[in-house]
């Protein structure tokens, strides 16, 4: 197999390099690095002043074995470069599924297809519903019971028998957030 090259992507006077093992935040006055990142979540919230939206944020985290987490941001101020930020955002997180996340994803659903039980963040998913544990409790939605609404910075996942039972699978919190959410998109349950 043919190790893919080194990528470089240049955001304002920051620089990001992603290899197979690595992946870098140069700001020139620091450079923060993760090695073999396991853990991923990313979102698009906006930058707000009082009650104004001032500009948009998009926002990938990455999480290595050491436990040490790498910030990648990028920011548009009222709306300049937005479109520019916006795909390099999309381009690295494309980069970064292929490097480090594609193929464990996949053989973690092949196996969860074939029953297995997977505990991905808060979040077990098993062969009959998904149970997220919280500080003082936990709770089960069976995936016959279940109905799912995809918002803009979550999915909302509802039992349909208790409306009391409800879990929000969040972007901005939730590590992993993708793959839950591809576990989740092949079953009958959206809104």
């Amino acid at each position: 197999m043919q190790q893919a090259a080194e990528k470089v992507f240049q955001v304002g006077s920051k620089w990001l390099r992603i290899d197979q093992t690595t992946v870098g935040w140069d700001n020139t006055l620091l450079t923060s690095i993760v090695k073999t990142p396991n853990q991923i979540r990313y979102s698009v919230n906006s930058i707000e002043l009082e009650q104004w939206s001032i500009g948009t944020k998009y926002l990938i985290e990455l999480r290595g074995d050491e436990g040490k987490t790498l910030s990648i941001p990028f920011k548009s101020y009222f709306g300049i470069g937005r479109k520019r930020k916006y795909e390099i955002f999309n381009e690295v997180i494309d980069v970064l599924m292929d490097y480090f996340f594609i193929d464990p994803w996949n053989q973690i659903l092949e196996r969860w297809a074939d029953g297995e039980t997977w505990s991905i963040g808060k979040y077990e998913m098993g062969p009959e519903g998904i149970t997220k544990s919280y500080s003082d409790r936990a709770v089960f939605i069976a995936f016959d019971d279940m109905k799912a609404l995809n918002r803009y910075d979550h999915v909302l996942i509802n039992s349909i028998s208790d409306h009391k039972k409800f879990m929000k699978l969040d972007f901005r919190q939730d590590w992993n957030w993708p793959l839950v959410n591809k576990m989740l998109m092949n079953l009958d349950i959206w809104n």
